[in-house]
């Protein structure tokens, strides 16, 4: 529920005559909103007429503008066709009877009539600016004598080729013999004798040939349990031909890699079993191997030559088993010879809670150390009903607050009312 707040008001009279300070007061004849200031002095902080002269006012309107804040803004607004400072620099910028439709013909015409070597640049030209065959030799600032005999060398001078050979393998010039062997071993199919094949013969022993046990001995390498001698024979030591392992339950048993003739031994039924070769991937692939007739296994986990201490180490781990274990002999050795049962002090301090009592008794003194069963004796308060001692009433909902209702008593409300003036 939303509340209501009230305050001063006035629909016939069109200024209050005083307001405390900081209390509020409108005129609906005047239509103006009023807040009172130190001293009961009064002060008119807005109305409607106020509110309507505001919004025709535009936002960041001002009544001292300049003339230099009118033109700049003047210059500043989009479509306002005012002929600005940039336009002024801009037309003065354009020459005089200039023309804004020139074709292409009519700019190449005039680039065709009035551009020459003078307004190129140094170095502006370059091969792609350049049409094929514009150079001419006579352009040339090559030394010696240009002919059909003659070719321009690297250094800028005209040359005759050596015997005529032009190049080998791309290389101009003086020709060494190392730029002929870089040229036969680059060419395909030339069965030529390479640096390659050079490094791979010398690599080869003298007389090598591919029976040659030494080196076939030394490429060789000897697995576990084989031995390879000198002279290339090669020999097998003892092989275990059967893998012991050992499985928790089943599937750890079906997961394991055996072939025939491994051993598993299954700790959760303490058998043993034998792979027979099957690949059905089940139990089937393994036989179980035969047990001792004895009717005892192993005794507490442990098998083989079964000792007294192992039976002692049983028969004390077990539970239930009622035997007299060396704790027990501890312990009896621990109590002292014609020890009897406890006997429990009666002294003050020592006295336990005394039987009998009912419901809603306490303990109470008695004497030093002794408590008794006690009644208990509230007494029932009553609480005042005068003004000052009422409660919050009963009632009342969500955003509503407690209003002056008579002496000493409010009562829940949504308003609260300044009065009129």
């Amino acid at each position: 529920m939303a509340n209501t707040i009230k305050i001063k008001r006035s629909t016939t009279t069109a200024t209050p005559t005083s307001l405390s300070e900081g209390e509020l007061a409108y005129s609906e004849d005047s239509s103006n909103l009023f807040v009172g200031t130190s001293g009961s002095n009064l002060v008119k902080i807005g109305g409607n007429l106020d509110v309507l002269k505001l919004s025709n006012i535009e936002a960041s309107a001002t009544a001292d503008q300049t003339n230099a804040e009118i033109v700049a803004a003047v210059e500043a607004g989009t479509d306002s066709n005012t002929f600005t400072d940039a336009d002024h620099s801009k037309l003065n910028a354009i020459e005089a009877s200039a023309t804004a439709d020139q074709t292409a013909a009519q700019i190449k015409t005039l680039l065709e009539n009035g551009i020459d070597s003078v307004h190129y640049v140094d170095g502006s030209i370059d091969n792609a600016h350049l049409a094929d065959d514009a150079v001419a030799i006579a352009e040339l600032s090559a030394t010696g004598t240009a002919s059909s005999t003659t070719f321009l060398r690297g250094d800028n001078t005209w040359g005759v080729p050596i015997g005529g050979v032009t190049s080998v393998n791309s290389v101009t010039g003086a020709i060494t013999a190392a730029h002929i062997a870089t040229a036969v071993e680059a060419a395909s199919g030339s069965n030529t004798f390479t640096d390659a094949d050079h490094t791979k013969l010398n690599a080869i022993e003298a007389s090598a040939d591919v029976t040659d046990s030494t080196n076939v001995v030394a490429a060789l390498t000897a697995g576990t349990g084989i031995t390879i001698s000198g002279g290339g024979t090669i020999a097998a030591g003892p092989i275990s031909l059967t893998t012991v392992q050992t499985a928790a339950n089943q599937t750890a048993h079906l997961a394991l890699t055996a072939e025939a003739g491994d051993i598993v031994v299954r700790s959760d039924e303490n058998k043993t079993y034998c792979h027979n070769g099957g690949t059905a991937g089940t139990m089937g692939d393994y036989t179980l191997l035969a047990t001792p007739t004895d009717a005892v296994l192993s005794v507490n986990g442990v098998t083989g030559a079964i000792t007294a201490a192992h039976i002692a180490t049983a028969v004390e781990a077990a539970s239930g088993s009622n035997t007299f274990t060396d704790a027990d002999h501890t312990k009896l050795n621990g109590i002292a010879a014609s020890a009897n049962a406890y006997s429990h002090p009666t002294t003050a301090g020592n006295i336990h809670v005394p039987t009998g009592g009912s419901s809603g008794q306490f303990l109470k003194y008695s004497a030093s150390g002794t408590a008794t069963w006690a009644a208990d004796n509230d007494t029932v308060y009553t609480h005042p009903t005068s003004a000052g001692n009422k409660h919050v009433p009963t009632g009342g909902a969500t955003g509503q607050f407690l209003g002056y209702s008579a002496s000493g008593t409010a009562a829940w409300t949504d308003t609260i009312d300044g009065g009129t003036f």
